[in-house]
């Protein structure tokens, strides 16, 4: 029996999801002992604290039970779907990609609000044809202490250089060249922030983030429709061995 026209690779819970459980739950549990114990902290205060420590998790928990779309795969090509700090799914902007006007510790905060969140936007960040698809890769990139995982696609080609015409359209015909400069300089730092070395921007630029024990689902799905769709783990910069001299 034929499998399905199109495969969906749905969110998956990560070990930050039990670590913030787990914390949540600890305040919630202390907040509940020190009013039984009858110290400075009431009940009324006590159950806003538990309230506010539990409710923190419950969201999370109750994005991923709503099953989000991180992946689609069929035979025409592969979409990727970024994560958006709105509570309604919606055709957001990557946090990678900033719009005008957003400079590198704004693109820092919405990153961070969107993977609080677990919400997926509608509209995919990437959709490509396979013929477009060199790799599909899963990397780190580096967020405060921990890093997190991506997923992303790295195109056949990188992206071209956009003239000055592609600025006008946006900011006017008033827009200087130093303007222009300008702009491409806050971009190209916001993409390639907490971006490793041995990842492009391309790739950088085409990447959403999902968890690394979701490499099979990803890899199965694209099989499924593409024999040269090669899914590469690109977690840890590759080694460099010295060149044996005979």
């Amino acid at each position: 029996m034929p499998g399905p026209e199109i495969e969906r690779v749905t969110d998956r819970p990560h070990w930050r999801d039990a670590v913030r459980t787990a914390a949540g739950a600890s305040i919630a549990v202390g907040a509940g002992v020190a009013a039984a114990a009858g110290t400075s902290v009431g009940w009324p205060l006590a159950v806003v604290v538990m309230a506010a420590a539990l409710g923190w998790p419950a969201a999370r928990w109750r994005n991923l039970s709503r099953r989000p779309v991180v992946a689609e795969f069929d035979r025409r090509g592969v979409r990727l779907f970024p994560e958006t700090a709105d509570e309604r799914p919606s055709a957001g902007r990557s946090p990678v990609d900033p719009p005008r006007g957003l400079d590198r510790r704004e693109a820092r905060r919405n990153l961070g609000a969107a993977e609080e969140k677990h919400v997926r936007a509608v509209r995919p960040l990437v959709d490509l044809p396979w013929s477009e698809v060199r790799a599909i890769a899963f990397w780190r990139r580096r967020r405060g202490l921990f890093p997190v995982t991506m997923v992303g696609v790295e195109p056949v080609r990188g992206d071209p250089p956009q003239g000055r015409a592609a600025y006008t359209r946006v900011f006017g015909e008033h827009v200087t060249d130093a303007e222009v400069r300008k702009y491409q300089e806050d971009l190209e730092r916001a993409a390639r922030w907490g971006v490793p070395a041995h990842v492009s921007t391309a790739l950088a630029r085409r990447s959403v983030p999902f968890g690394g024990s979701g490499r099979g689902l990803i890899a199965t799905a694209a099989k499924r429709f593409s024999m040269r769709a090669n899914v590469v783990d690109a977690r840890r910069a590759p080694s460099k061995r010295p060149r044996k001299v005979y």
